[in-house]
């Protein structure tokens, strides 16, 4: 009998980096023999969940409001905490929930944590984020082993919000492992949760290489496009990036910038006033699945990523 893990992901999946890792790491795991499951956050009107190629009884959502109505009821009143404050989607920051919604947040995931655990009976558990929802597994299940992605931004939350980091670093503490995306992020680790290092093991980015290849034959003449990917806000240097874009097209007047990704709020929405303005020499195309994203990379040059993190 195969092996069983259960993932748990506090934000939405496919809509961010640790999404997109997840979806890697249970695609590869499912090749390798491994029966899956996994528990994610998303909003009440989602109702066509993607997760690594789950089928929907595999995937246990819970839900939180959405910014219209929906027939599905949420199990909390707020929208999806985001681990950045800038997400992709309309999403709570974490350091301006209530107390009330914090007390509900712990009740609602321990009590999915608890039920789908009892189903599934997953030998391991792995979660993503050094961050609450990571530090309370073990009060549910403290006899299965339980891994740990941190994603960085967990580790810039603890910063952001004080009044939860002991909370945070005394549960995730407990936990037995520890995957890391670089040896800068394991170090900060080892500081934030005083561990030794041969808890922490250094994974790289998750990322589907059947999917992101180069073409098959060599293109004669390259097209000049240039491509960002990720949420429209400051943080990821997208003002800059089109600054320089704005002075690159007096000299080359053809060249093009394809955007890939979304942005909510005020900034974002800055941000995508400017880009219509540029058209046509700025494209956005929105949210891209993996497939799609991967045949607009293969028609650009380069990939311009100028994040400040």
């Amino acid at each position: 009998m195969s092996k069983k893990i259960l993932h748990v992901l506090s934000q939405r999946p496919s809509r961010t980096g640790s999404g997109i890792t997840l979806d890697s790491m249970i695609r590869l795991a499912s090749s390798k023999g491994w029966q899956q499951a996994a528990m994610v956050g998303v909003p009440a009107n989602d109702t066509r969940l993607q997760v690594g190629g789950l089928c929907s009884d595999s995937i246990h959502p819970v839900r939180f409001s959405s910014d219209d109505s929906s027939a599905i009821q949420a199990d909390l009143d707020f929208p999806v905490p985001g681990m950045s404050d800038v997400m992709p989607y309309p999403s709570s920051i974490w350091s301006t929930l209530r107390d009330d919604q914090l007390v509900a947040y712990r009740q609602v995931w321990r009590r999915h944590l608890s039920q789908t655990i009892e189903a599934f009976a997953p030998d391991l558990i792995h979660s993503n984020h050094i961050w609450l929802v990571s530090s309370l597994i073990k009060d549910v299940a403290p006899e299965i082993p339980l891994v740990t992605t941190c994603h960085a931004t967990g580790l810039r939350q603890l910063s952001l919000c004080p009044g939860l980091a002991e909370e945070v670093v005394a549960g995730c503490r407990r936990n037995d492992h520890f995957l890391v995306l670089g040896r800068d992020h394991a170090t900060d680790l080892t500081d934030a949760l005083n561990i030794p290092d041969n808890r922490i093991t250094v994974v790289g980015v998750g990322y589907r290489d059947e999917v992101f290849r180069p073409e098959n034959h060599t293109r004669k003449s390259p097209p000049k496009d240039l491509l960002f990917v990720g949420k429209f806000s400051n943080a990821k240097g997208l003002p800059w990036l089109l600054d320089a874009f704005v002075q690159l097209t007096q000299r080359w007047p053809q060249l093009r910038l394809q955007i890939a990704g979304d942005g909510s709020g005020p900034e974002a929405e800055k941000l995508r006033s400017r880009m219509n303005g540029l058209s046509p020499g700025v494209i956005m195309h929105g949210m891209l699945d993996q497939e799609n994203l991967a045949q607009l990379m293969r028609r650009c040059r380069v990939c311009v990523l100028p994040s400040f993190y």
